[in-house]
């Protein structure tokens, strides 16, 4: 039987953006002594971009890496839409809203390099979890090694082996899958500050601008069963997108599509999870709870899953920093006003992503109704309230 070494450590599994961000919050509360085990063997700056809406922005401000990252993104004034079943267009004004397309690679590296040095710990994850009758845990690693740590996070994103070990179940397929991918151009482009989104039968597609020199699209399909063989062909996917947009008329998006950075595109089978067990409280067990796509896997239609993932390490850290991390009762008391403070939210964002895309793209006549006559005529500032969640504060980096 392995050595089992006792740790005095926080164990946070995966080193994506609920992971980076709750030890962040951690070490700004004081608790330092926190490990994040990453499976790569560097950081996954791979990929494109993701929209981070106002209650994101608070997050990162309480992380105090906000400025940095508004400096080098650019502030959207407006979202753009049409529909193509109708021709009809709407834009909704952006001017109250701190709404930007942060690149992923930016956002990883920016909260990185405000951690410790040698708070990650590339090329390890947790294989499995074993509870104690005392309620403690051991961690086993994929190299056989077994920690038990104070308190273990899993943030290891929609696949969680922490989230299965709570009795989460395994995320349900959207019926959807979405290419994305990043557009550069070195000599700048002339799009402006703008979102803009094609609602389509059966399609969706869309771009807006991160900065000067990239600008982000997506577009959204019904999954086919080869999805999963050409996710990272990025021959393929450009190819495959390009086609598909042909057929929406719109050269701004074939423009980006065509300048795609290769190691930007992929293409994402949607899922989702309603997180019944998590209204069942089963999202901690001991001194073992999930943050970030692990506990919340939803799909990107209200573009919320980074920020909620934003949001959850902030409440989760300053839930963990209220109790002595020496006893395992007061532990578990953190974990659970944890949940029960993240689970109305979450919930609410994950049943509304998934509502919000199937009246966006579907292609059966109850959707193409909700959406030409009740969605489409409705849309108005008013529908993004979901943005206005404050995580609250920190304290001041001294």
């Amino acid at each position: 039987m392995a050595h089992v070494q006792s740790s005095n450590k926080i164990l946070i599994a995966g080193g994506g953006i609920a992971g980076l961000a709750t030890a962040l919050t951690l070490h700004r509360l004081g608790l330092k002594s926190v490990t994040v085990l990453e499976q790569a063997s560097s950081l996954r700056v791979t990929g494109a971009s993701l929209t981070i809406w106002d209650n994101g922005w608070r997050a990162l401000d309480a992380l105090g890496v906000g400025d940095s990252l508004r400096r080098k993104h650019t502030q959207l004034k407006r979202i753009d839409t049409l529909s193509t079943t109708s021709g009809l267009t709407k834009s909704i004004d952006l001017q109250d809203h701190d709404v930007r397309c942060v690149l992923r690679k930016e956002l990883l590296q920016t909260l990185a390099q405000a951690l410790p040095a040698n708070t990650i710990r590339f090329g390890s994850k947790i294989s499995a979890i074993h509870q104690r009758q005392d309620n403690s845990s051991i961690a086993t690693l994929d190299d056989g090694s077994q920690i038990s740590p104070k308190v273990i996070i899993g943030c290891d994103g929609v696949n969680s082996t922490v989230a299965k070990w709570l009795g989460f179940g395994s995320p349900k397929f959207a019926g959807r899958s979405t290419f994305l991918g990043l557009g550069s151009f070195p000599q700048g482009h002339h799009f402006e500050p703008t979102t803009f989104q094609i609602w389509g039968d059966g399609l969706r597609a869309g771009f807006a601008p991160c900065n000067e020199r990239d600008a982000l699209w997506f577009l959204t399909r019904k999954s086919l069963p080869r999805d999963a063989k050409i996710s990272y062909d990025a021959n393929i996917l450009q190819e495959e997108a390009q086609q598909l947009a042909e057929g929406l008329g719109s050269k701004e998006i074939m423009e980006v599509i065509k300048r795609s950075v290769p190691s930007s595109l992929s293409l994402a089978i949607l899922k989702y999870r309603y997180l019944w067990p998590f209204l069942a409280g089963k999202a901690h067990k001991g001194n073992v709870t999930v943050a970030g796509d692990a506990m919340h896997p939803m799909t990107p239609d209200l573009g919320q899953g980074g920020a909620l993932a934003l949001e959850d390490s902030i409440i989760l850290g300053k839930c963990l920093a209220e109790v002595d991390l020496d006893k395992s009762l007061e532990i578990e008391v953190a974990l659970n006003k944890y949940v029960e403070k993240r689970k109305k939210r979450v919930f609410g964002m994950g049943v509304g992503s998934s509502i919000s895309g199937i009246v966006q793209s579907g292609s059966w006549w109850l959707p193409k109704l909700i959406r030409e006559k009740v969605v489409f005529n409705k849309l108005s500032p008013k529908m993004l309230r979901h943005t206005e969640y404050d995580c609250g504060t920190l304290p001041t980096l001294s």
